[in-house]
């Protein structure tokens, strides 16, 4: 995709993985397909949506 300079919102949520009193694996998931949508919707201002 190319660079749109819109700006998106993006919730998200992120895992740890914890042994031994330390991180052993992160992970981030968020809804790609709505951020898209964002980035590609004819006519969206460049501001965040409220």
């Amino acid at each position: 995709m190319a660079p749109t300079g819109r700006h998106v919102r993006m919730p998200y949520c992120t895992a740890y993985d914890v042994s031994e009193d330390a991180i052993t694996a992160l992970r981030s998931y968020f809804p790609l397909a709505a951020t898209s949508a964002q980035l590609t919707a004819a006519g969206r201002s460049t501001s965040a949506p409220a």
